[in-house]
């Protein structure tokens, strides 16, 4: 029969057992700063100084250690008790919803597919959705753009799966993520040579394949010539680049083609030319000049130049005199094609890869930091062969998917599991589009060399968006053992995306546990890319391409 004081020592030894990895968490708070405790499943913010949490961890181990000089043991395997039980709690409730990552991509049988038709994809770098009259804004920003969608598939939610330009066309035409597909600029990454791009399949199909672009983020040097006949990079804007697509465009003479254009017009400096420049705030007459230069938007943004709401108008009304501007291109493509009885075989779609803060959180002229909806939310029309009536979809879609979505509308077949993408094509349908089940996206910020910690991440499912990072070690020891219970704040925002599209209400400790969860869904997501990976591969950048690149921003 077991004596007293081997009870006692079997009741210290369970206690330690139970509670010392959590004091070590406690002790773990030091470096995670502010988090959420989730107790049954109720969100309570909490902020702890260094040194009370140091004293806490301390006191709560020297607890464990010594239970008679704290509390009894009796106590602490109440306590125990108690803990364990919230977190089994918080962990049979922990939201479903969303958890998964999206299967496979397979064909989705699109019940109209436009075999050897053309196809066009038109890039408008920067362009927000909200500042296109088809999705709801009040100046006349995009006429040409709107009555185009009138008679186009609208899709309302469609996000980029990066802030920045080369990582998100990489995405776009390749339907792999940014971690997977490895290309961004900050490091001087390319596009491997083993990605297959969108250009690529559809040059083995007999397509004649042309990119016009605006260079620097989409220079050859970067990977993004692969699979076109002719690309042209040496250009910024669409009175450059037009003309040239346009006698590329005859030459054709009859072959099926695929033509990429895109341009820099909407991006920092807003500069458009006479009589765009003065369209929407022609009476401004503060100290701000006309052109607002990146230089410009930084000395707001940092507050070195304090803006008045009139000098933020200004600001707004030019970044929207670049969108007008603009926008006149799409009617002269638009034109084009239909002169040339091209309209009704060509497969048109007007996208952007990236949009632009413009003072929502104190920042002006900027991007590429961001995952908010600013810069993520981006404006997506396709205009089927034949055009009709127009139609709106309010299912999510990325532009990860765009690749599967094309081949699946252009009947061509691509292998299963090729893609993280799925095909929306069925959502281009006339008759009533079905739920589009809780589909997890991913939207991942640029990162520097080895950095392996604290990459900022944004995964959407079922309604909610949460933007998080990969943990350093102290919250990583903290998530593991506690990570039902003590959730880490800092870096990490919750959003409903339904009710609160402009991401203005951080709903963190209201819904701890469905942050949580998506957390989790982050990870794995994350671990999805490493197993999609390609070899990594790095650009040659001339000097006139860095200083277009230091021009645009992206370098320093």
């Amino acid at each position: 029969m077991a004596s007293a004081n081997d009870i006692q020592t079997m009741r210290r030894r369970i206690t330690l057992i139970l509670l010392v990895p959590l004091g070590l968490s406690a002790l773990a708070l030091i470096n995670a700063g502010p988090f959420v405790l989730n107790v049954f499943g109720r969100g309570i913010p909490v902020r702890l100084p260094a040194g009370p949490a140091a004293a806490l961890g301390a006191l709560w181990i020297a607890g464990m250690i010594w239970p008679r000089a704290i509390w009894s043991a009796r106590t602490g395997a109440a306590a125990a008790l108690l803990i364990l039980s919230s977190m089994a709690f918080c962990r049979l409730t922990l939201p479903g919803h969303g958890s998964q990552i999206p299967p496979p991509v397979k064909k989705s049988g699109a019940r109209e597919p436009f075999k050897d038709y053309n196809l066009i994809v038109v890039s408008l770098d920067t362009l927000r959705a909200d500042r296109v009259g088809a999705y709801g804004y009040r100046r006349n920003t995009t006429p040409a753009l709107d009555r185009l969608a009138r008679e186009s598939v609208l899709f309302e939610n469609a996000v980029s799966s990066a802030p920045a330009t080369l990582s998100s066309h990489a995405t776009a035409f390749t339907g792999l993520y940014p971690g997977a597909h490895g290309a961004q600029v900050m490091t001087h990454a390319a596009l491997p040579s083993s990605a297959l791009t969108l250009a690529e399949i559809l040059k083995s199909r007999g397509y004649a394949t042309g990119g016009f672009t605006g260079g620097a983020q989409l220079s050859r040097n970067f990977g993004m010539a692969q699979g076109f006949d002719a690309y042209k990079d040496d250009a910024m804007d669409m009175a450059s680049i037009w003309p040239e697509a346009r006698r590329w465009l005859d030459a054709q003479d009859g072959r099926k083609f695929f033509l990429f254009l895109h341009s820099y017009d909407i991006h920092t400096p807003y500069d458009p030319p006479p009589p765009f420049n003065r369209s929407f705030n022609p009476d401004y007459s503060g100290p701000l000049p006309d052109a607002i230069t990146l230089d410009i938007a930084k000395r707001v943004s940092d507050g070195r130049i304090r803006a008045t709401a009139a000098d933020l108008d200004h600001i707004n009304a030019q970044y929207d005199a670049g969108v007008r501007y603009t926008d006149t291109y799409i009617q002269a493509l638009v034109d084009y094609l239909d002169d040339n009885d091209l309209l009704n075989s060509t497969l048109l779609v007007v996208m952007s890869d990236h949009g632009e803060e413009l003072g929502e959180r104190g920042t002006v002229g900027m991007h590429a930091h961001s995952l908010h909806a600013e810069a993520l939310h981006v404006p997506l029309i396709m205009r089927l062969p034949g055009g009709g009536q127009g139609r709106r979809r309010a299912q999510r879609v990325g532009l990860v998917d765009l690749t599967p979505t094309l081949l699946d509308l252009l009947a061509i077949p691509y292998e299963t599991g090729q893609f993280q993408g799925r095909s929306f094509a069925w959502l281009t349908g006339d008759g009533s589009a079905r739920a589009n089940g809780h589909q997890a996206l991913l939207a991942e910020r640029e990162h520097g060399h080895g950095e392996r910690t604290g990459r900022a991440m944004a995964v959407y499912a079922g309604g909610f968006k949460l933007i998080t990072r990969t943990p350093p070690p102290a919250e990583a020891f903290m998530m593991k053992w506690t990570g039902d219970l003590a959730y880490p704040a800092r870096g990490r925002t919750l959003y409903d995306t339904q009710a609160d599209p402009a991401e203005s209400k951080d709903l963190l400790a209201a819904r701890v546990q469905r942050a949580r969860a998506l957390d989790a869904l982050a990870a794995r997501m994350g671990k999805w890319n490493r197993s999609m990976a390609l070899a990594g591969a790095t650009a040659g950048v001339s000097r006139p391409e860095r200083d277009k690149l230091k021009g645009l921003g992206y370098l320093q």
